[in-house]
């Protein structure tokens, strides 16, 4: 099985070779970051201290998560200059946005 932990580029390796797996750790340190935060506000919840605002706080980063991959997906087409897919990547994402922002409705 191959190593899945973060390394060194080699020298030979650019970033446009990186890309997929940076876009996955983006995914897995946001679900992670999130949960952590999420487990601290519910802790401090339970000790009387509050902890509501640190909850949210975990929520906004779990949502914000798949909203930096794209991003990231959007500079990556961008820069293999693949009009087709950044523009699918910009329409995700602005997809996204209105849905954050609450549009419709």
């Amino acid at each position: 099985m191959r190593d899945q932990r973060a390394r060194a580029p080699s020298a030979g390796e650019t970033l446009d070779a990186r890309m997929p797996n940076l876009i996955g750790r983006i995914l897995q340190v946001g679900v992670a970051v999130a949960a952590a935060v999420t487990v601290i506000g519910f802790a401090l919840l339970l000790s009387g201290q509050g902890g509501g605002v640190v909850i949210q706080l975990g929520v906004l980063i779990l949502v914000a998560t798949p909203v930096v991959r794209v991003a990231f997906t959007v500079i990556w087409f961008a820069r293999e200059r693949d009009h087709l897919y950044t523009g699918m990547a910009l329409f995700v994402l602005a997809v996204l946005a209105l849905g954050l922002l609450g549009w419709p409705g």
